[in-house]
């Protein structure tokens, strides 16, 4: 209910990292990323092309512009392009008004492995892992996780 109280939105989550063939001794692979849009109409048969008063911004113009604008982009910090893999409209999503339409691209980018620049200078953040967590209201010590004996 929280996902549908606006028009429109726009949602990405981490779907993946599928290595590639015969990655050697670096992890090279392709991110995958789902992008979700949700759009919302006061009347159902405007939820494909739009109104006439905003036509065009329907599912289909949102998809429309959703490939224009990610396929073929290149990404920040990467000497990598972003691909839109799959584009489909999920059938049976029964949480959904009646009013509202989904749609959900897929995102790849080939070609990321470990000793990409903006990857190793985030690696010490993960040579050594801290978490605090509560257990039935009563906060627990810090657990503390060393990923290499010289972290």
């Amino acid at each position: 209910k929280r996902i549908q109280t606006g028009k429109s939105c726009v949602a990405m989550t981490f779907g993946g990292w599928v290595p590639e063939q015969k990655t050697g001794q670096t992890f090279r692979g392709t991110l995958v990323f789902p992008v979700f849009l949700l759009i919302q109409h006061r009347r159902i048969e405007d939820l494909w092309l739009g109104t006439n008063e905003r036509w065009g911004f329907g599912t289909l113009g949102l998809i429309a512009q959703a490939v224009g604008r990610l396929h073929g982009a290149k990404v920040p910090g990467l000497d990598a392009t972003m691909r839109v893999t799959r584009q489909l409209c999920p059938a049976g999503i029964d949480w959904l008004d009646e009013k509202s339409a989904l749609a959900e691209l897929e995102i790849q980018i080939e070609g990321v492995g470990l000793d990409t620049e903006v990857f190793t200078d985030q690696l010490p953040d993960f040579l050594r892992l801290s978490e605090i967590w509560t257990v039935d209201g009563a906060t627990q010590p810090q657990a503390t996780l060393n990923v290499r004996d010289d972290a």
